[in-house]
C-alpha cells in the first residue's frame, strides 16, 4: 500500500514540475517573441526612416515592403515564424487569421487590453503585440486619404490594389506582431 501512494505522490509532483517547466518554457519564449519585436520593428523603422529622408515617401513605399518581408524572413527561423498583420492591410499576405482578427477586433474595442497576447496550444505557443501608428512620419502614406500627397497616393495604389492601410490617426492601432513557436 505505501509503495502505492509512494508512485502516486511521485507522478503527482511530476506533473507538477513538467508543468512548471511548461510554464517557465512559456514564458521563455514569450520574452524571446518580445525581443524579437523590439528587433523587428527598431530594423524596419530605422530603416524606412533613412530612406524617407534620403529618397522621400514615394521611393520608400517598395523598400517598406521588401525590407518587411527580408525582416519577416531573417527571425523566422527554426522554430518561430514571424509576421506584421492588419485587418486593413497593405500587403495582402499580412491579413490575420481567425485568432489574429478577434484579437485584432478586441484591441480595437477596448484600447486598454493592447498589450501582448499569449495563446498557448498543443504544438505551438501563439504570440502577437500590437502595433501602433506611433509617428506622424507613417501618416503620409497611412494617414487620411484626402491628405495623402496625390502623387504618392497614386504610386501606393498601383502598387497595391487593394490597399486598406490608409486612413489611420496617430496612435491607432495599426495592426499587430504576429509569431508562431512550434514545439
Amino acid at each position: 500500500m505505501r509503495v502505492y501512494y509512494l508512485t502516486i505522490i511521485i507522478l503527482i509532483f511530476t506533473a507538477i514540475l513538467s508543468r512548471c517547466k511548461s510554464t517557465t518554457n512559456t514564458e521563455q519564449i514569450t520574452e524571446d517573441a518580445n525581443q524579437i519585436f523590439d528587433a523587428f520593428q527598431k530594423q524596419l523603422l530605422t530603416t524606412l526612416t533613412k530612406s524617407l529622408l534620403e529618397k522621400g515617401p514615394i521611393e520608400s513605399i517598395q523598400l517598406c515592403n521588401q525590407e518587411s518581408m527580408k525582416v519577416e524572413n531573417a527571425y523566422s527561423k527554426e522554430s518561430w515564424n514571424i509576421k506584421r498583420i492588419s485587418s486593413k492591410p497593405r500587403n495582402p499576405s499580412h491579413n490575420p487569421d481567425t485568432w489574429e482578427t478577434s484579437v485584432l477586433n478586441q484591441w480595437s474595442k477596448e484600447p486598454n487590453l493592447r498589450k501582448m497576447v499569449v495563446k498557448e496550444e498543443e504544438s505551438q505557443i501563439r504570440i502577437m503585440r500590437p502595433i501602433l501608428l506611433g509617428s506622424p512620419a507613417c501618416l503620409q502614406c497611412h494617414g487620411k486619404k484626402e491628405s495623402i500627397e496625390p502623387r504618392l497616393l497614386e504610386t501606393i495604389q498601383r502598387q497595391y490594389p487593394a490597399d486598406l492601410a490608409i486612413d489611420y490617426e496617430l496612435g491607432e492601432l495599426r495592426g499587430a506582431f504576429s509569431a508562431t513557436y512550434k514545439k
